[in-house]
């Protein structure tokens, strides 16, 4: 044993090492495990607020597209309806949705009651399903955003 773990041990024994003990490298460990286990980490943060920048500009993008009809279980809504619906789905899936990506392929493209998928009718009365469209959305997004 190293003259200075000696020195400790001797001067801290209240630290847990006094005979010997291992303590403090395990309360140590326990805690890193707990910081990694629940995401306690300074990137998941940034990475969290990033994608939270990412899915408001989503809906702000789809909120100016009057012209769209969102349809949903076979009922048509205006485009403000629609995403005041996916708000709210995004407010009760909690932490559930980590990126904008995942919000458009677990929320914001069918019904979580019928499993049936969201359709949007453009300006010219073409119809494709919500996915599709809000997919081609976020893509913009994130190439208006790298220039």
């Amino acid at each position: 044993m190293s003259r200075h773990l000696k020195q400790l041990r001797a001067s801290a024994p209240f630290l847990g090492f006094g005979s010997g003990s291992i303590l403090i490298p395990t309360v140590t460990l326990v805690f890193a495990m707990v910081f990694i286990a629940f995401g306690a980490s300074p990137l998941k943060a940034e990475l969290q607020a990033a994608e939270r920048e990412k899915i408001d500009a989503f809906l702000n993008r789809l909120s100016a597209k009057t012209d769209l009809t969102f349809v949903r279980n076979g009922t048509n809504y205006k485009v403000d309806k629609a995403v005041a619906h996916l708000k709210t789905k995004l407010k009760r899936a909690g932490n559930r949705i980590s990126t904008c990506q995942e919000f458009i392929d677990h929320l914001a493209s069918k019904s979580s009651i019928s499993g049936k998928p969201y359709l949007i009718i453009k300006a010219d009365g073409a119809t494709v399903e919500a996915r599709e469209y809000f997919s081609e959305l976020l893509k913009q997004i994130e190439a208006e955003a790298a220039l």
